[in-house]
């Protein structure tokens, strides 16, 4: 059996290829596993070497495939995974970033699962983040998943990054028993350079403690530093009061600025 998995979203990539070891594990008993990197000298020959050294210990085996276009034993090794496509006993895992050229375009036609990972984009990257908050046991805004997206793009491994700190305060929060100091929240979002954090606390003002976006705002006015800071914020005040923003919108903004 081949499986092949490629695409330029290693995060998720990743994360199949963890559930396919992890599912081979628990169900096929005796599994003798190896991984093969074949920008590595000597892979080759050492991957031959576990196909056919196979008894009855190893009941199942599990080769994980990787680097694998551009050998220059192109040939041979083709018709070596070719001839393991129907084999029931020995599973080859190949992890590529990227559709297999010509020479290896059998693994992208019948007889082979195959799985592609592209760049998430639009609705697919927001499914994603609010999955993945979930998978956390939290849950994101319309606008701060949104927020999350226009930061990271598609890059799933900051998206998951940013999300796992999220947890921990999220976690922080339900082990205190009580709502998180509103003015320290405040001070953080107003001094702090990291955007990332002030993303986590604008989300632990409005969602976790339930704070008016209208109180959060006007609190940021408190103490200004400089006339810029005074000037920005009166720009934003006329904009909510012109109806072209609201309040949580506009604080969104300010977290990202």
């Amino acid at each position: 059996m081949i499986i092949f998995l490629y695409g330029p979203d290693s995060y998720r990539r990743l994360q199949k290829l963890a559930g396919i070891q992890k599912a081979y594990r628990e169900k096929r008993g005796n599994l003798s596993e190896e991984k093969f990197d074949f920008s590595e000298e000597e892979c080759f020959e050492n991957f031959k070497s576990f196909i056919a050294n196979r008894s009855l210990f190893d009941k199942t085996k599990l080769a994980i495939v990787e680097n694998l276009f551009g050998h220059d034993r192109e040939k041979e090794i083709k018709k070596l995974l070719v001839s393991e496509i129907e084999t029931k006993d020995f599973a080859i895992v190949i992890v590529e970033n990227k559709k297999p050229p010509a020479a290896f375009s059998f693994l992208i036609k019948e007889g082979v699962q195959f799985q592609e990972f592209p760049e998430l984009e639009s609705a697919k990257l927001t499914f994603f983040i609010n999955k993945e908050a979930e998978n956390r046991k939290f849950k994101l805004s319309a606008k701060t998943a949104e927020a999350i997206a226009n930061s990271f793009g598609s890059d799933t491994w900051a998206i998951i990054t940013e999300l796992e700190k999220m947890a921990l305060m999220a976690d922080a929060v339900l082990e205190s028993k009580s709502k998180p100091e509103y003015f320290a929240c405040i001070n953080i979002l107003k001094n702090s350079k990291s955007f990332k954090q002030k993303i986590s606390v604008l989300e632990t003002l409005l969602s976790d403690r339930g704070d008016d976006p209208a109180r959060v705002f006007n609190s940021l006015s408190y103490k200004l530093t400089n006339v810029e800071e005074a000037r920005a914020l009166a720009g934003y005040d006329l904009t909510v009061k012109s109806g072209k923003l609201d309040y949580e919108e506009v604080l969104v903004d300010l977290a990202l600025s």
